[in-house]
């Protein structure tokens, strides 16, 4: 039997590079190409319908070309000292060796989320799987080597270390997507994941098959350099654990780390200080630990990532930021955290560079129409699962109340 084989690559750019007020999460452009192989090549269309967040935003066509330009506040590293608060009215299984028991889930907003859907099986079996995978690969000691591929005319170097299959679970490439991008925001410690990912499809006869290649970028390709960030990422978290006591609160524990990231992380900017850097250890929750700095992304997926390993329920939300020097809106990163049975918004990011509690505690109406009337606002892209890599679960709704540290 002659056997054809046909291939579609999918390259994606998924960190675009930008801060601050001006601070592009997880922004995402698509561009599918056929590529050599045996037979015919066959040539899907996705495209996205995600709003462009910013003119100082361009997002990324080619796969060869990575460029965001933006004007930001001045971000000024504080630390604060302890202060009273309080509460005031505002107008399937996976094939992976690894295996994720229901415990390890309870706190992954985005896992829960995909409840909603009528797929959500299927969407909840392949988040494990690449969850799974993902664990794994963070436990590896092994180096990744570089592959170079052809990609529309040019060849670059890949560092990919996983092939994940989704043809079992019956979905698009662009709900494939969605569900890896919900893995990533519920899961930050997953740093490693390139700012490049490949999906294709193999035929062989009648038979297609479905896969999302993982890659790192080449800073994570050796294993001692993904131990060095995972020994600083742990040090930091020790140091900053170490001011939490039993008795506390969880307001109390979750308003000492973000006094403590904001004590020791500073805004992360080009040699010229004004242009945000476009280093991708910036863009990460290992930014703070490792070099002292980061954008938005690092702000919101560290305080993440801290306190979800205390327990507590933490959501990293991406979308629109509106200040007085950008009132036509910037994209941006900031938190949901769950106290007292109700979320606030969180934005560590702006409260390190206004040098207030401003943005600490948010209410529903606080993040939509700001806490003064001199504040920035919030609001969050909606969820389309079409989006595909731009997907954003639906953020939970905030308390009516204000936490207001006096």
């Amino acid at each position: 039997m002659k056997i054809f084989k046909r291939f579609v690559i999918a390259i994606l750019i998924i960190f675009s590079l930008a801060s601050l007020s001006s601070c592009a999460f997880f922004e995402r452009a698509l561009e599918k190409i056929g590529l050599g192989g045996s037979g015919e090549t066959t040539t899907e269309t996705t495209t996205s319908s995600l709003p462009k967040p910013s003119d100082k935003t361009n997002p990324v066509i080619e796969p060869t070309t990575t460029s965001s330009k933006s004007t930001v506040e001045s971000s000024t590293n504080t630390s604060r000292d302890s202060s009273s608060t309080t509460k005031a009215t505002s107008t399937k299984s996976s094939s992976s060796s690894t295996s994720t028991s229901e415990e390890e889930l309870v706190l992954e907003y985005g896992y829960k989320d995909w409840e909603r859907y009528a797929n959500k099986d299927n969407y909840q079996g392949l988040y494990i799987k690449f969850r799974n995978a993902l664990d794994d690969f963070s436990k590896s000691t092994s180096n990744v080597n570089g592959q170079n591929l052809d990609v529309s005319g040019v060849t670059s170097t890949y560092y990919i270390f996983e092939d994940v299959e989704y043809t079992e679970f019956n979905i698009s490439a662009n709900e494939a997507l969605a569900v890896l991008k919900t893995v990533l925001l519920d899961n930050p410690r997953f740093y490693f994941v390139s700012n490049t990912l490949l999906t294709y499809h193999q035929t062989q006869g009648s038979t297609s098959k479905y896969y999302i290649k993982l890659a790192v970028d080449e800073e994570y390709a050796l294993s001692s350099k993904r131990l060095e960030y995972n020994n600083k990422i742990a040090e930091f978290e020790g140091l900053c654990y170490a001011g939490i006591l039993d008795e506390m609160t969880v307001e109390e524990k979750v308003k000492h780390v973000h006094d403590y990231i904001v004590a020791h992380a500073q805004y992360a900017y080009e040699a010229d200080g004004v242009t945000p850097s476009t280093k991708s250890i910036s863009h990460n929750m290992v930014g703070i630990p490792y070099e002292g700095k980061g954008v938005c992304e690092a702000y919101a997926e560290l305080f993440t990532y801290l306190l979800k390993n205390l327990g507590i329920p933490t959501v990293t939300a991406s979308g629109m930021g509106y200040t007085s020097t950008s009132p036509m809106g910037e994209a941006h990163a900031w938190n949901y955290v769950y106290i007292d049975s109700e979320y606030y918004g969180f934005d560590v990011t702006w409260d390190d560079s206004a040098r207030t509690y401003d943005y600490y505690g948010m209410s529903y109406n606080s993040l939509t129409y700001g806490r003064k009337s001199t504040n920035g606002r919030h609001s969050a892209y909606e969820s389309y699962i079409s989006n595909g890599i731009n997907y954003l679960y639906r953020v939970p709704s905030a308390s009516t109340n204000d936490i207001i540290v006096s």
